[in-house]
Parts: C-alpha cells; structure tokens; sequence
C-alpha cells in the first residue's frame, strides 16, 4: 500500500468503473486502504510542489534582502538544484536496489535539501567574505573559509545524518521509508556545499565580496 505499483492498480481500477456503465443514478467508487492513500499521497505531492515554489520565492526573497547581489543569491541556489538533483539520482539508484523508500520521500527530501543547502551556503559565503575583507585574494579566502567552516558543516550535518537514520528501525512505515532518504539528503547537501560552493565563490571572486 503506498507503493507506485500499487498506486497503479488503483488507477487501473478507477479507469475500469469509469468505462463500466452503471444503472442510472448510481454512483460507483473505488475504495478502502490502497485507493485512501493513493488520494494521499496525490494530495500531499500536490501540496509538495506549492509549497516548494513558495519556500523558493520566500527564499530567493530573503537572500537578496540580505546579500543584495544577484551573484550572491544565485550560488546557494545553483547548490541547492544540484544537490536535489544528485539526491534524487542517489535514492532512484538506492531504491531500484532495494531501498525501500515511501511515496511522501521527495516532499520530505525537498525541504531538507531546501533547508540544508542554504545553511551550508550561506555559512561558506559568510565566512569567505570575512576571510576577504581581511585578506584580499579571492583563493586564499575561499580555502581558509572552506576548511574553517567545513569542519563545523561536517559535524552539524553527522547529527542530522545520524539522527536520520536511526528512523530504518521504527516499526512505522511512514518513519522507516523516509528517515534513510532524509539521511541521503543531508548527506549529498553537505558533499555539494563543500565541493561545488567554493568553486562557484572561486569563479565570482570580488563580485560577492562585502555589500555596499
């Protein structure tokens, strides 16, 4: 129940009583436990892509009240949509493996690499503008602030990963599918922020140095 296949079946269903022609005046439906949560889960991926496009806007919103550079505000969003990406390339590999994984996993993986790839960001992005307003050379800034703050990403995100996965062992479906994905997320935000990040503050260089 929950599963794509049977999500499919239920549509399958569905297709069939809506070709079937029934008596006049009655209605016929499909329901119990795989059809309930086949509605669920397309009501919750629904609400999923809403609130996504709105935590975007909010948070694009947010980055230029504060850096106020274009150039700024784009690096934590380049970061987070690859790392959404990879995440996502990581669980489909993980999943077809034997993963299990639950329907309600992207919504949750969206918000966690939302969450965790700004905060990485935004710390390398901040500590590289004190290294360079201190120093002045664009690839000492970006290394010192990289293995400076690295170790603190490192740790913060090794609680949340560890924490994460520790959800496999609950008894609840809903827990257990989505805890080692949420764990994946962290994982792969944390690997982009401190891989693909300070490339891209090496490449902007001056250009998201210090605000006016």
């Amino acid at each position: 129940i929950g599963s794509p296949r049977s999500n499919e079946d239920v549509a399958l269903l569905r297709s069939i009583v809506d070709d079937a022609r029934a008596a006049p005046g009655t209605k016929v439906h499909i329901t119990g436990d795989p059809a309930t949560v086949a509605d669920l889960t397309t009501a919750v991926n629904g609400a999923s892509r809403t609130i996504t496009l709105i935590s975007v806007g909010l948070l694009v919103l947010i980055l230029v009240l504060i850096y106020r550079r274009l150039v700024t505000v784009l690096i934590p969003l380049a970061t987070i949509g690859v790392a959404l990406l990879c995440t996502r390339g990581v669980l489909s590999i993980l999943g077809e493996s034997g993963l299990a994984l639950s329907s309600y996993t992207s919504a949750f993986v969206m918000a966690i690499v939302l969450g965790a790839g700004t905060d990485y960001s935004v710390f390398l992005i901040s500590r590289f503008r004190d290294e360079y307003r201190g120093g002045g050379h664009v690839g000492t800034a970006v290394q010192t602030a990289t293995t400076r703050i690295g170790t603190a990403l490192v740790a913060s995100a090794a609680t949340v990963i560890l924490g994460a996965s520790t959800l496999i062992a609950a008894k609840l479906g809903i827990f257990s599918t989505t805890g080692p994905g949420m764990a994946i997320a962290v994982a792969v935000s944390l690997a982009a922020s401190l891989t693909l990040t300070p490339v891209l503050i090496s490449w902007t260089g001056a250009r998201i140095g210090p605000a006016p």
